[in-house]
């Protein structure tokens, strides 16, 4: 568990949170157009840098490995923070909202719009376009060279390093909200409009259907291991096993209630078994799938959980809340990749 809990109160909505390649700083996106920089070193003086990126809101954000940070805005602007401060307008898009945001570890950008993801080098530059796909792409995952696009009636996944295959199409109708790959890239799966997680596995195509959940599933994410898919939208965490012949015929772990509040966030940490959610009654939790133990701390008593995640090296966990509560959780780092 967490040795350390700081927290912040900002002017506005933490709509994202990341920290950065290095793991040196936190980064709080702001429903206002603003980053808030927290220097994890510092974090114990409570002390933040406020820096204008966007004249709206920020919708995305992701670090970049030469430093800094890449944001998409409300404005239809891609804009990258440099370590230095500086501030570059990288692409414009007129009346388009950048609400889904990727950074390779080359430094390539991905991003939505529309139906085609926009591809730029790690200067910025624009490289090349993917698509269009067959409706509006809703979520992006990027695990090494690979990349998984969901939409409607399924995900298109293309092997980044090869141009000369063409990408691969997994069907199953319905609206796909999220979509993530296991880090051992033996499954893909999705967050749907109808209340169920579906699920692929990747060598033969095989379907695995989770169904119960009371709406629209939008956050999902595998653990380390592969071993677990940790899943939001039920009044607990919903953990199903894709160890040995995946989740078919068995039953999910079911852990932290949220007293009648629904999880709107999960994180798996980067190393450990350790699965972080947040809760629509502003209560975060972390909980170890392998011991089954956890706990519940309140941040927010007016708004959801709206961005949760960890930094690279699994000693930070990053929050924030719709009513602009946010909060780094540090461990150990002993602890942390236990």
């Amino acid at each position: 568990m967490p040795a350390s809990r700081i927290t912040w109160k900002f002017d506005a909505r933490v709509t994202q949170v990341a920290a950065d390649w290095g793991c040196d700083t936190a980064a709080f996106a702001l429903a206002n157009g603003s980053l808030r920089l927290v220097e994890l070193a510092r974090q114990e003086q409570n002390v933040s840098i406020g820096v204008p990126m966007h004249p709206s809101a920020i919708l995305s954000l992701a670090a970049h490995p030469h430093g800094g940070f890449v944001t998409g805005g409300e404005d239809g602007t891609i804009r990258r923070l440099l370590p230095d401060g500086t501030v570059l307008e990288w692409a414009k898009h007129p009346n388009r909202w950048i609400e889904t945001l990727i950074v390779a570890e080359d430094g390539r950008t991905f991003y939505v719009i529309g139906k085609t993801i926009q591809v730029l080098a790690a200067d910025g530059g624009k490289l090349s376009e993917l698509g269009p796909l067959p409706s509006t792409v809703s979520g992006l995952d990027l695990k090494g060279t690979v990349l998984a696009a969901s939409h409607y009636n399924g995900i298109t996944i293309w092997a980044l390093d090869d141009t000369s295959i063409a990408p691969r199409v997994l069907v199953w109708k319905g609206s796909h909200l999220c979509v993530v790959l296991s880090p051992n890239l033996q499954y893909a799966a999705t967050g749907m409009q109808d209340g169920e997680v579906h699920g692929w596995r990747l060598a033969d195509g095989r379907e695995m259907r989770m169904s119960g959940y009371p709406t629209k599933v939008r956050s999902i994410n595998y653990t380390a291991d592969s071993n677990w898919l940790a899943t939001a939208s039920s009044e607990t965490v919903v953990i199903w096993p894709f160890d040995g012949k995946g989740p078919e015929g068995r039953e999910p772990l079911e852990m932290l209630d949220g007293k009648g509040a629904l999880v709107t966030k999960v994180a798996c940490h980067p190393v450990s078994n350790m699965v972080a959610c947040g809760f629509e009654s502003g209560v975060l939790g972390m909980v170890d799938v392998k011991s089954k133990s956890g706990g519940l701390f309140p941040l927010s008593k007016r708004g959801p959980i709206t961005a949760l995640s960890w930094s690279r090296d699994g000693h930070h966990l990053l929050s924030g809340s719709d009513e602009g509560r946010a909060a780094i959780f540090s461990a150990d780092p002993n602890e942390a990749s236990a």
